[in-house]
């Protein structure tokens, strides 16, 4: 049914409950379209690529409301919440982000600007560091 309505709206769209291949796929995308859980947040902007977010409006604390909010202030996404999300607007937003080589770049370099493609080490560094 979703797969219908891209294709409805004129969006050449895969959609599955899950990928496994997520760093293939954010390679090879121009465009993300996700919802703004720190994975996905963290996946993006290590890759760097434009996004629209769409927060999980049930996420407790509303916490994926605040990590779109910080790549948004960023410049490297768009948000759409749930509450004005409808096939239009995310053609709309889709359109405007896709049909700007400019804007879409300096999407993805904002995007980068917040990416620690170390943090995994970084993590690994603090918690074996020795205590004093």
């Amino acid at each position: 049914r979703v797969t219908a309505a891209y294709a409805q709206a004129g969006i050449a769209a895969q959609v599955q409950p899950f990928f496994d291949d997520v760093p293939q796929r954010l390679e090879a995308c121009q465009l993300v379209v996700s919802r703004a859980g720190a994975s996905s947040i963290a996946d993006i902007t290590v890759i760097g690529r434009p996004a629209i977010l769409i927060p999980y409006a049930a996420a407790t604390g509303d916490h994926q409301a605040a990590n779109a909010r910080a790549l948004a202030e960023s410049g490297g996404a768009v948000v759409l919440p749930e509450s004005v999300l409808d096939a239009e607007s995310l053609r709309r937003d889709m359109r405007d982000i896709l049909s700007d080589g400019d804007r879409a770049f300096g999407m993805a370099a904002a995007a980068l600007t917040l990416g620690r493609p170390d943090a995994a080490q970084r993590l690994a560094d603090l918690v074996t560091e020795p205590t004093r």
